[in-house]
């Protein structure tokens, strides 16, 4: 799951970008109109100033180093300052974030035959915490469940049609059959019409 302050930030630079090349294209004299060319240089300027710096501290928080992001002259250096602040208040809501993640696990009741759906829930955590890699910081959990198998599949395909990823176990002593799905949310009613396991 991606998170939502880093969208934010990649839709921010692509339209600083689109801004910074819409201005650079009002330069000549027969496309500025009454804009004064200082003004339109200042403003391409403090938008240049934001797009560095906050893609800068978006490139560093993805793990990229200083060297692959850029190489400035001596007399172009970032202000890291500011770098530094860019980067504290996208993990600040990063962090908010995650607190809002829920782990959502959803079994069927009727798998009583040869084990439990308590067992096929923890079964589906464990295979959702191999499989994907989650913000989820193992705050809150919530199992539900559903009657069979058939109602667990359309709960799949109704993850599936909003693109929501999702993890099931697969009981080998139920000959393979889905007995549990899990998936991390900060939706707290995409399942409010599921009980409580």
């Amino acid at each position: 799951m991606k998170s939502k302050r880093m969208l934010q930030e990649k839709e921010q630079l692509k339209s600083w970008a689109k801004e910074i090349t819409k201005l650079k294209g009002t330069r000549k004299m027969d496309k500025r109109g009454d804009t004064p060319l200082w003004e339109i240089e200042s403003k391409i300027q403090r938008l240049k100033y934001s797009f560095r710096h906050h893609h800068i501290a978006c490139c560093e928080l993805r793990g990229r180093t200083r060297e692959q992001i850029e190489k400035p002259r001596q007399d172009n250096l970032p202000n890291e300052k500011e770098i530094d602040r860019i980067k504290q208040s996208i993990t600040t809501d990063i962090e908010a974030e995650k607190k809002l993640l829920t782990m959502y696990v959803i079994v069927r009741k009727d798998v009583n035959r040869n084990t439990s759906p308590k067992a096929q829930a923890c079964h589906a955590v464990a295979e959702y915490i191999l499989k994907r890699k989650t913000d989820w910081d193992n705050g809150t959990m919530v199992v539900l469940s559903v009657a069979n198998e058939n109602e667990l599949d359309d709960w799949c395909l109704k993850l599936d049609k909003e693109k929501i990823k999702w993890v099931g176990f697969r009981e080998p002593d139920l000959d393979n059959e889905l007995t549990a799905i899990a998936v991390v949310l900060d939706n707290k009613d995409f399942f409010a019409e599921l009980n409580l396991l």
